[in-house]
């Protein structure tokens, strides 16, 4: 593990502030459940640290495994001069995480409606809504027509909270399990709305870019930390589509193969 994690967790702020000086200190080291460090030291609830490594630049939306940000740990310490101070440095006020949750889900599970944090959560999120793009550059899909399951590899229609075909607008990668497991906007099985989900990437084929304009799925975008409407959204979905199409699992006439 990164010494930077020791320093942290012992709260030595000299051994601390000798390995970024030093460039032995890796800002985007992470721990066994994807924690980073800055990660670390919000859930330490140390904001000398958190300041010092997001002056060196450390990522202050990255996600750990279980989709959550530094954020989101504030929220939970319900720990109000973190919230303040990561938002003030650009911390995504409303970034889910893989249960769907976000940070103001965890500042209403520990204090009111009318706790500081939740109304500068709130405020943030209104301004947000105000600068709404009128359109996203989106990563879209189609879910497969036919796909393996269980060890006997039985062959099912579509998934089981998607029928084949549905179309599905993709967020970007969240948490770092390798775009495996992904959050995606589309209509769910027996209903009329869009929903958000969670789903596996290897069920969806099709991939492409797309120019997206409906409201529904920009705001949601936009509400979760998703795409935008700049060129690094564009860019970035660009670079994706290089590897995504050997993602899809293509269910094969001979049930023992299949390509990946």
């Amino acid at each position: 593990m990164d010494p930077l994690f020791e320093a942290i967790k012992n709260n030595d702020i000299i051994t601390f502030k000798l390995l970024l000086l030093s460039t032995r200190g890796d800002l985007t080291a992470i721990d066994e459940s994807g924690k980073t460090p800055l990660i670390s030291a919000v859930v330490m609830g140390n904001k000398q640290f958190a300041q010092i490594l997001m002056t060196f630049g450390s990522d202050i939306n990255r996600c750990d495994f279980y989709g959550r940000c530094a954020i989101h740990y504030a929220c939970q310490n319900n720990d109000t001069e973190l919230v303040e101070l990561l938002i003030t440095s650009g911390a995504t006020c409303d970034i889910a995480d893989k249960n769907g949750n976000t940070p103001i889900t965890y500042a209403l599970s520990q204090s009111s409606e009318d706790s500081k944090i939740v109304q500068i959560l709130m405020k943030k999120s209104s301004e947000r809504m105000e600068q709404l793009p009128p359109y996203i550059w989106c990563l879209v899909g189609n879910i497969v027509e036919k796909r393996y399951c269980g060890e006997k590899r039985e062959i099912r229609r579509g998934t089981k909270k998607f029928t084949p075909n549905t179309k599905v607008y993709c967020f970007p990668p969240l948490w770092g399990d390798g775009y495996e497991e992904i959050q995606v906007i589309g209509r769910l099985k027996n209903r009329k709305n869009l929903g958000v989900i969670i789903t596996s990437s290897k069920y969806i084929r099709n991939w492409r870019l797309q120019k997206v304009f409906q409201s529904f799925v920009v705001k949601t975008m936009q509400e979760r930390g998703g795409w935008d409407a700049t060129e690094q959204s564009k860019k970035m979905i660009e670079n994706m589509l290089v590897w995504l199409p050997s993602r899809t699992v293509v269910v094969s006439s001979d049930p023992d193969e299949s390509l990946n």
